[in-house]
Protein backbone atom coordinates (compact mmCIF):
# COMPACT_ATOMS: atom_id res chain seq x y z
CA UNK A 1 0.00 0.00 0.00
CA UNK A 2 1.82 3.29 -0.85
CA UNK A 3 2.76 5.55 2.21
CA UNK A 4 1.92 9.65 2.04
CA UNK A 5 2.67 12.18 4.40
CA UNK A 6 0.37 13.94 6.49
CA UNK A 7 1.08 17.48 7.97
CA UNK A 8 2.96 16.23 10.39
CA UNK A 9 5.13 14.55 8.24
CA UNK A 10 3.79 10.80 9.73
CA UNK A 11 3.57 8.63 6.98
CA UNK A 12 0.13 6.96 6.28
CA UNK A 13 -1.03 4.27 4.28
CA UNK A 14 -3.33 5.77 0.93
CA UNK A 15 -5.20 2.83 -0.68
CA UNK A 16 -5.07 2.14 -4.00
CA UNK A 17 -6.77 4.26 -6.36
CA UNK A 18 -6.94 7.29 -3.60
CA UNK A 19 -7.38 11.03 -4.44
CA UNK A 20 -3.55 11.50 -3.60
CA UNK A 21 -2.10 10.13 -6.73
CA UNK A 22 -4.04 12.87 -8.58
CA UNK A 23 -3.81 16.65 -8.01
CA UNK A 24 -5.77 17.42 -5.30
CA UNK A 25 -9.32 19.05 -6.33
CA UNK A 26 -12.03 20.85 -4.26
CA UNK A 27 -14.61 18.67 -3.65
CA UNK A 28 -17.12 17.45 -1.48
CA UNK A 29 -16.08 13.97 -0.28
CA UNK A 30 -17.66 11.09 -1.57
CA UNK A 31 -19.93 13.26 -3.80
CA UNK A 32 -20.04 10.61 -6.31
CA UNK A 33 -21.09 7.64 -3.50
CA UNK A 34 -24.60 7.03 -2.69
CA UNK A 35 -23.47 5.14 0.69
CA UNK A 36 -21.52 5.25 3.27
CA UNK A 37 -17.84 3.39 2.06
CA UNK A 38 -15.13 3.61 4.47
CA UNK A 39 -15.34 4.16 8.68
CA UNK A 40 -12.97 6.29 10.28
CA UNK A 41 -11.58 6.06 13.58
CA UNK A 42 -9.85 8.70 15.60
CA UNK A 43 -9.03 8.41 18.99
CA UNK A 44 -8.21 10.58 21.97
CA UNK A 45 -4.96 11.61 21.10
CA UNK A 46 -5.52 12.54 17.53
CA UNK A 47 -8.46 14.45 18.26
CA UNK A 48 -6.11 16.15 21.37
CA UNK A 49 -6.52 19.63 20.75
CA UNK A 50 -7.34 22.05 17.41
CA UNK A 51 -4.28 21.51 15.86
CA UNK A 52 -4.73 17.41 15.57
CA UNK A 53 -8.56 18.38 14.78
CA UNK A 54 -6.91 20.10 11.84
CA UNK A 55 -4.48 17.21 10.93
CA UNK A 56 -7.54 14.41 10.79
CA UNK A 57 -9.94 16.85 8.75
CA UNK A 58 -7.10 16.91 6.35
CA UNK A 59 -6.73 13.13 6.34
CA UNK A 60 -10.23 13.00 5.83
CA UNK A 61 -10.81 15.35 3.31
CA UNK A 62 -7.67 13.87 0.97
CA UNK A 63 -9.85 10.71 0.37
CA UNK A 64 -12.64 12.76 -1.87
CA UNK A 65 -13.61 9.19 -3.24
CA UNK A 66 -14.82 8.51 -0.29
CA UNK A 67 -17.89 8.72 1.89
CA UNK A 68 -17.08 8.42 5.16
CA UNK A 69 -18.27 7.57 8.66
CA UNK A 70 -15.74 9.03 11.00
CA UNK A 71 -16.00 8.13 14.77
CA UNK A 72 -14.29 10.54 16.96
CA UNK A 73 -12.92 9.71 20.69
CA UNK A 74 -13.17 12.36 23.14
CA UNK A 75 -10.07 14.97 23.21
CA UNK A 76 -7.47 14.37 24.90
CA UNK A 77 -7.85 14.33 28.51
CA UNK A 78 -11.29 14.79 28.73
CA UNK A 79 -12.14 11.46 30.07
CA UNK A 80 -9.79 10.98 32.94
CA UNK A 81 -11.11 14.77 33.41
CA UNK A 82 -14.27 13.55 33.61
CA UNK A 83 -14.35 10.70 35.70
CA UNK A 84 -12.19 12.83 38.22
CA UNK A 85 -14.98 15.48 38.52
CA UNK A 86 -17.51 12.90 39.01
CA UNK A 87 -15.38 11.26 41.71
CA UNK A 88 -14.24 14.95 43.56
CA UNK A 89 -18.25 15.55 42.97
CA UNK A 90 -19.21 12.56 45.71
CA UNK A 91 -16.88 13.91 48.22
CA UNK A 92 -17.40 17.93 48.25
CA UNK A 93 -20.90 19.43 48.53
CA UNK A 94 -22.58 20.69 45.41
CA UNK A 95 -21.90 24.57 45.79
CA UNK A 96 -18.13 23.26 45.57
CA UNK A 97 -18.74 22.12 42.29
CA UNK A 98 -18.09 24.89 39.90
CA UNK A 99 -14.32 25.46 41.40
CA UNK A 100 -13.35 21.47 40.88
CA UNK A 101 -10.25 22.20 38.52
CA UNK A 102 -11.41 18.85 36.11
CA UNK A 103 -14.29 21.06 35.27
CA UNK A 104 -12.15 24.35 35.02
CA UNK A 105 -9.60 22.36 32.28
CA UNK A 106 -12.10 20.58 30.50
CA UNK A 107 -14.17 23.96 29.60
CA UNK A 108 -10.82 25.64 28.88
CA UNK A 109 -10.04 22.76 26.67
CA UNK A 110 -12.88 22.47 24.79
CA UNK A 111 -13.27 26.40 24.73
CA UNK A 112 -9.63 26.97 22.93
CA UNK A 113 -10.08 24.40 20.82
CA UNK A 114 -13.87 26.39 19.93
CA UNK A 115 -11.28 29.50 19.61
CA UNK A 116 -8.57 28.11 17.14
CA UNK A 117 -11.02 26.43 15.32
CA UNK A 118 -13.11 29.25 15.02
CA UNK A 119 -16.50 27.64 15.35
CA UNK A 120 -19.60 29.08 14.66
CA UNK A 121 -21.63 30.46 17.53
CA UNK A 122 -24.27 28.11 17.22
CA UNK A 123 -21.48 25.23 18.37
CA UNK A 124 -20.43 27.54 20.74
CA UNK A 125 -24.00 26.99 22.01
CA UNK A 126 -24.46 23.37 22.05
CA UNK A 127 -20.88 22.75 23.98
CA UNK A 128 -21.69 25.36 26.62
CA UNK A 129 -24.93 23.71 26.99
CA UNK A 130 -23.24 20.11 27.49
CA UNK A 131 -19.98 21.83 29.79
CA UNK A 132 -23.27 23.34 31.82
CA UNK A 133 -25.28 19.86 31.54
CA UNK A 134 -22.06 18.03 32.81
CA UNK A 135 -21.69 20.52 35.47
CA UNK A 136 -25.08 19.98 36.93
CA UNK A 137 -24.61 16.13 36.66
CA UNK A 138 -21.61 16.62 39.12
CA UNK A 139 -23.56 18.84 40.98
CA UNK A 140 -26.07 15.89 41.08
CA UNK A 141 -23.86 13.72 42.57
CA UNK A 142 -22.11 15.97 45.12
CA UNK A 143 -25.78 16.22 46.16
CA UNK A 144 -26.07 12.45 46.61
CA UNK A 145 -22.70 11.85 47.67
CA UNK A 146 -22.06 8.95 45.18
CA UNK A 147 -20.79 8.40 41.90
CA UNK A 148 -23.07 5.62 40.45
CA UNK A 149 -22.40 3.29 37.57
CA UNK A 150 -25.06 5.38 35.36
CA UNK A 151 -24.06 8.58 36.47
CA UNK A 152 -20.59 8.36 35.55
CA UNK A 153 -21.55 6.27 31.95
CA UNK A 154 -23.27 9.52 31.22
CA UNK A 155 -20.15 11.94 32.62
CA UNK A 156 -17.84 10.18 30.04
CA UNK A 157 -20.07 10.64 27.26
CA UNK A 158 -20.06 14.29 27.52
CA UNK A 159 -16.50 14.09 26.12
CA UNK A 160 -17.47 12.18 22.85
CA UNK A 161 -20.44 14.70 22.79
CA UNK A 162 -18.23 17.79 22.77
CA UNK A 163 -15.47 16.51 20.42
CA UNK A 164 -17.80 15.42 17.89
CA UNK A 165 -19.58 18.84 17.77
CA UNK A 166 -16.72 20.85 17.40
CA UNK A 167 -15.04 18.63 15.00
CA UNK A 168 -18.62 18.90 12.77
CA UNK A 169 -18.51 22.26 12.53
CA UNK A 170 -15.16 22.49 11.91
CA UNK A 171 -15.09 19.93 9.13
CA UNK A 172 -18.49 21.67 7.53
CA UNK A 173 -16.71 25.14 7.68
CA UNK A 174 -13.41 23.59 5.46
CA UNK A 175 -15.89 21.43 3.08
CA UNK A 176 -15.90 23.45 -0.25
CA UNK A 177 -19.80 22.57 -0.27
CA UNK A 178 -20.38 23.86 3.60
CA UNK A 179 -24.14 23.87 3.02
CA UNK A 180 -24.49 20.41 1.44
CA UNK A 181 -22.28 18.53 3.60
CA UNK A 182 -23.85 16.77 6.56
CA UNK A 183 -22.56 15.40 9.08
CA UNK A 184 -24.29 12.47 11.64
CA UNK A 185 -23.25 12.40 15.78
CA UNK A 186 -22.48 9.31 17.01
CA UNK A 187 -20.77 8.95 20.26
Amino acid sequence: MPLRANSRGDRIAVHAGAAAATPPTKRQPGESLNAYSVVMKFGGSSVADAARMREVADIILAFPDELPVIVLSAMGKSTNNLIEAGELAAECGAGAVASLAPIARLRDLHREAMDDLRVDDATRDEVDALLDEMQRLCAHVADEKKLTPRNKDTLVSFGERMSTRIFSAYLRARSPYTGTHTTALAW
